[in-house]
């Protein structure tokens, strides 16, 4: 995870994990983001911490081969 020279800000493009997102909305207080992905309308919450200015490109493995349910 790379640490970010500054803070998010609203309309800011950043990438979550490798999926760019828009910044839609910022609650401070509980450190979330409300974002919009940015090739769909879709929308929902993540951690602050979670955003990155760089698409995240290293390898990993689905929670369901580890018997997590999806």
């Amino acid at each position: 995870m790379t640490l970010l020279a500054e803070p998010p800000q609203v309309n800011n493009r950043m990438f979550f994990g490798n999926l760019e997102v828009v910044i839609v909305k910022i609650i401070e207080p509980v450190q979330l983001a409300k974002v919009k992905l940015y090739s769909s309308p879709k929308t929902f919450m993540v951690n602050l911490s979670a955003l990155q200015n760089t698409p995240d490109t290293s390898s990993s493995i689905s929670i369901s081969i580890l018997g997590g349910v999806l």
